[in-house]
């Protein structure tokens, strides 16, 4: 059972940082996105 815990965990974190990834890349192309030369 404990293992099994710790398994699901690690998927949880492993998740997490996919998410966290996708997201900075999104937060990137968003701000190439606003930084155009119009605007600055």
């Amino acid at each position: 059972m404990a293992d099994n815990g710790k398994n699901r965990l690690s998927e949880i974190k492993n998740k997490h940082r996919q998410k966290l990834r996708t997201a900075k890349q999104t937060f990137k192309l968003l701000n190439k996105h606003w930084q155009t030369p119009n605007g600055n």
